[in-house]
């Protein structure tokens, strides 16, 4: 019997919900330890085509608690007879609040059971014969609030009929290809939601601008992720952000680099960016940026750099400008560096105690 309190235990190994090898541990240890060990250990779960049978199994057996603390479910590398033997077991699962799928996989044809308490859907590298499919997939999660989109079609790109019911999101994240940004006309662009991440490492020349003028009204907090500086400087050639009147706070990869001397580069194109928001009604509380270690960048001016950030036109309303940089740790040279540097040349934010520097990056 342990000296401790069992809610101090309780305690103790909810600390360790991050850390499996040590729950697994606990969970031996005795069995009034099981049930708080197993309660994080069985919340998240990876499951693969190639060890589904085993997963029913487990699922079926008299004394396993997974069905009753199943929180978020990967699905890995699925085939589609497989996919339609696991979805009938997911209304099993009265705690599944999150379903990731993980292709390679193609939907072939529309799923009937609704999950109608997941709130959370993910797709990456999932393909659809028809954008009718998908739409019938989004119809099956009615509470649905977080949606994460990266896939395509193989079917035509313009299909008659209404279009989806708009879902009740918060947040989207997106990559906006051609076929998705397709799909979204088509939808009439009905998934908008106040909190949005698009990946536009391969931004779609048409339709793009259209898409943003629809999210004006209700869009809070953008994020951006370029895969290199050329697409942010691609992206800013046009004014998208410029109609999104309610936007507070914008996120962007890619923007800022250091080099190992200490010189801090500007992305082409976001100086471009910033000037297309300040011609609008945009009152930004929040930049974010993620910078980056890459010699191969042109280094910036130091005075361009004070122009884009102190002397931009709304900056005496930001409440907060923050970086992520490539450094692990708060003593890093490289942060020292970035950190005078960028003191050095906004120094009206700094004395309003706007900068941080973060040690890892933005979510």
């Amino acid at each position: 019997m342990s000296a401790l309190p069992p809610e101090v235990v309780d305690l103790v190994i909810d600390n360790l919900h991050d850390q499996p090898a040590a729950l697994r541990v606990c969970s031996l240890v005795c069995r009034n330890w099981l049930a708080a060990s197993r309660y994080h250990l069985y919340s998240e779960v990876y499951v693969s085509g190639s060890n589904l049978i085993s997963f029913i199994h487990l699922t079926g057996h008299q004394h396993e608690s997974l069905s009753s603390r199943l929180r978020s479910l990967h699905a890995t590398r699925f085939l589609s007879d497989q996919l339609e033997t696991l979805w009938p077991l997911l209304a099993e699962f009265p705690q599944l609040r999150g379903l990731h799928l993980h292709g390679p996989l193609e939907f072939g044809t529309t799923i009937d059971e609704p999950l109608p308490l997941v709130t959370s859907l993910s797709l990456t590298r999932v393909s659809f014969v028809s954008h009718e499919v998908l739409k019938s997939l989004l119809l099956r999660f009615p509470a649905l609030q977080v949606l994460s989109l990266n896939c395509g079609f193989r079917g035509p790109g313009d299909l008659p009929g209404d279009s989806p019911t708009p879902p009740n999101l918060q947040r989207l994240n997106i990559a906006l290809t051609a076929d998705m940004l397709g799909w979204l006309a088509w939808s009439k662009f009905c998934l908008r939601a106040e909190c949005i991440d698009i990946d536009v490492s391969r931004p779609p020349t048409a339709g793009l601008e259209d898409y943003f003028k629809v999210l004006g009204n209700q869009l809070k907090r953008l994020t951006l992720r370029f895969d290199i500086p050329g697409t942010l400087a691609i992206f800013s050639e046009r004014p998208f952000l410029q109609h999104n009147t309610a936007l507070l706070s914008l996120r962007m990869t890619n923007a800022f680099s250091i080099r190992v001397e200490g010189v801090i580069c500007v992305a082409p194109g976001l100086e471009r960016l910033l000037q297309h928001l300040q011609s609008s009604t945009t009152t930004l509380e929040e930049l974010i940026f993620t910078v980056t270690l890459s010699p191969g960048w042109s280094p910036s001016p130091p005075n361009r750099v004070a122009r884009i950030l102190d002397n931009w036109g709304v900056a005496t309303k930001l409440q907060k400008l923050e970086f992520f940089g490539p450094w692990d740790r708060a003593d890093d040279v490289l942060r020292q560096q970035f950190c005078t540097a960028v003191y050095a040349l906004v120094p009206l934010l700094h004395s309003r105690g706007i900068i941080s520097v973060g040690t890892h990056k933005f979510v």
